[in-house]
């Protein structure tokens, strides 16, 4: 005979059922008083901290002394300072546009040096290595302490830059894994229509001659090679309208010609939407590394290593002896940059085909 249908025969089911419950009764009142307790004896260790009103050091962050790549790129170090001094009073100043509008992470952004005339600080980051440009900001506002990038090999970057930005931070406690960077996003008010696959290319660069070698000029070629290799692709050329793209490509419907028409963060936008992007060493395809897009980069006489994509970012270079001469007179003076010329369409067509089958796109067109 089983336990249970003794008890219901001597009448003493009800019974046990009355003590079970009233011991599952006294454990949860013991559990709950227990709990109160560890969270009394947890607040009493911290109430100091957590009633305290003091912020941190004021601190500024100048990201708008280079290109807009190099102002993505020093997004990480922005974040591993709020991680070091999550009190710290944050002033950053960005470069003129809306790619960092409404970011959380600084108290203040501004794109204006008269908005922090005048003012003090603690400590003030300077995320690039020549110190010329930090003198002009001393005239503006006390510093305090400066800090900025060591490059001890000048030209020869022995990694990202985004790296030696976060090594500022070193000396003063930093550490952890390298924050992602960060752009932001506005869809854009022209309509674009949808497609199951999109393509950016990205055909810009400085405009200043000595940055003439960055400019890969192949771009209508490769267009011509992705309509006839993925015919229902949309291609999308971004970037300014100082951006050489061949007039006679313009009129295929299936190409869109966005140069000039976009903000940076409808550009970000775009971006996060394609599925590739192509381009210079320019500070469009570091803003496709921070939304996470696939994306080639045609590296000419930049530093790679120092200009190195990010994510899903790759590099395509075609290495020559004599770079990189991106901080040398060389980059000015080159009549024949093979370290660019050597790059052709066919080679572009193969890295995209390789990536688009890993992110399995090929299959959807």
């Amino acid at each position: 005979m089983k336990f249970a249908s003794l008890l219901k025969i001597v009448h003493l089911d009800g019974f046990v059922q009355c003590i079970v419950e009233a011991c599952t009764g006294c454990a949860q009142r013991l559990s709950a008083q227990v709990k109160r307790i560890a969270y009394r004896r947890a607040l009493k260790g911290r109430r100091d901290d957590l009633s305290r009103t003091d912020f941190g050091p004021k601190v500024l962050v100048v990201i708008s002394g280079g290109g807009i790549g190099n102002a993505v790129e020093a997004t990480p170090l922005v974040q591993g300072v709020r991680a070091l001094w999550p009190k710290a009073v944050m002033t950053v100043v960005v470069p003129h546009g809306d790619l960092f509008e409404n970011w959380c992470v600084p108290d203040h952004i501004t794109d204006s040096q008269e908005d922090v005339r005048g003012a003090s600080f603690d400590h003030s980051f300077f995320p690039y290595p020549f110190l010329s440009a930090i003198s002009p900001w001393r005239q503006v506002c006390d510093l305090g302490v400066v800090h900025h990038p060591r490059v001890w090999l000048r030209q020869y970057f022995l990694k990202p830059e985004r790296q030696y930005f976060m090594d500022m931070l070193k000396p003063l406690g930093g550490k952890g894994i390298m924050p992602p960077l960060y752009v932001s996003l506005k869809e854009p008010q022209r309509h674009l229509p949808e497609a199951s696959m999109r393509v950016c290319i990205a055909p810009g660069g400085k405009n200043e001659l000595r940055w003439r070698h960055k400019r890969w000029l192949l771009y209508g070629s490769l267009a011509g090679m992705i309509r006839q290799t993925y015919p229902h692709a949309q291609i999308c050329i971004i970037g300014t309208e100082e951006d050489d793209f061949p007039a006679e490509q313009r009129d295929d419907p299936h190409i869109v010609d966005l140069r000039g028409k976009l903000t940076l963060a409808e550009t970000a936008w775009i971006l996060k939407k394609a599925s590739l992007a192509v381009g210079n060493d320019c500070g469009p395809m570091h803003i496709a590394c921070a939304v996470q897009t696939p994306a080639i980069t045609i590296f000419g006489p930049t530093c790679a290593i120092k200009n190195a994509p990010w994510n899903k970012g790759v590099a395509l270079i075609t290495p020559a002896e004599c770079g990189p001469c991106q901080y040398d007179a060389r980059l000015e003076t080159c009549s024949d940059p093979r370290c660019l010329n050597e790059i052709t369409p066919q080679m572009v067509m193969a890295k995209m085909t390789e990536i688009l089958k890993q992110t399995e796109i090929v299959g959807q067109v």
